[in-house]
């Protein structure tokens, strides 16, 4: 019962796995919106399944990237050459690490669980001076948990720019960066019935701007834990930001505003 939680995870740290040639490749930063919206049934099978509206920033430097995102509250860095991802919370003072590629062989085997059909629109529109081309589908995934099938249904939209290298969201295979993304999904399970998350995800601001390559350069106050698994590394961190927001009783991780009011959480507005 982790696939739901496993592909927010992905799209929420950005993870590249692909290189791609590019005409010029951007140097600076993204600042995204990024809005969630889980039905009662998905919060209760999962601890940190939750509305609201959240704020994700990347910086990218050639194949390097630090990113933050407000959802759980984890930071990052993407070290491609030394095969190595840094995940850590400025609140907990904790991290880990794990192999970088991991996630393209990850990647794959989540591709091999769904079946469905996703491809371009043929519409192509401008945000922020890029190209951006349409993609839209579904597909629908069957899996054994413990002797029962758990079905996850994926519906989406999104609007892809192929000036940048090219990404994994979840199962997708996203042939450059999603400017403009819309994900529904719902798992389906025996005697618990449909449990469905929706997620919006829109670039806000673009930035170029030469990035040194100091902003790289991992905090000299947290010892990395190495695991070699990238999905148990971001589990166990969001746990121990949970458990420490609790603990402290903060309502905020300490990676910007969180937004609840105004965000769509109903079943009329999502079609749950």
């Amino acid at each position: 019962m982790k696939t739901k939680i496993l592909l927010l995870a992905l799209f929420m740290l950005g993870i590249r796995v692909c290189a791609q040639e590019t005409e010029a490749p951007f140097e600076g930063e993204i600042h995204y919106t990024n809005t969630v919206a889980v039905d009662k049934t998905l919060a209760k099978l999962f601890g940190g399944a939750k509305s609201g509206e959240y704020i994700m920033k990347t910086v990218v430097k050639g194949n390097k990237e630090y990113g933050e995102e407000s959802y759980s509250g984890m930071y990052s860095i993407t070290l491609p050459d030394e095969d190595a991802v840094y995940i850590f919370s400025k609140l907990t003072k904790t991290g880990y690490k794990y192999p970088y590629s991991y996630y393209a062989k990850n990647a794959e085997h989540i591709k091999e669980l769904f079946e469905g059909n996703i491809a371009t629109t043929g519409e192509k529109k401008e945000i922020f001076g890029y190209t951006c081309e349409r993609y839209k589908g579904a597909e629908k995934s069957t899996q054994d948990i413990f002797g029962a099938k758990m079905v996850t249904t994926r519906i989406v939209d999104y609007w892809v720019c192929k000036n940048f290298p090219k990404e994994w969201v979840g199962s997708l295979e996203v042939p450059g960066k999603p400017f403009d993304y819309e994900d529904q999904q719902t798992i389906t399970l025996p005697i618990v019935g449909d449990a469905v998350q929706a997620q919006t995800v829109h670039v806000s601001d673009i930035k170029p701007r030469a990035v040194d390559d100091k902003e790289f350069e991992l905090p000299k106050d947290i010892v990395f834990e190495k695991l070699d698994d990238g999905y148990s590394a971001q589990r166990k961190l969001q746990k121990e930001i949970r458990k420490y927001m609790k603990k402290n009783k903060l309502t905020s991780n300490g990676v910007g505003e969180i937004k609840t009011e105004g965000v769509a959480t109903t079943k009329d507005e999502f079609d749950f």
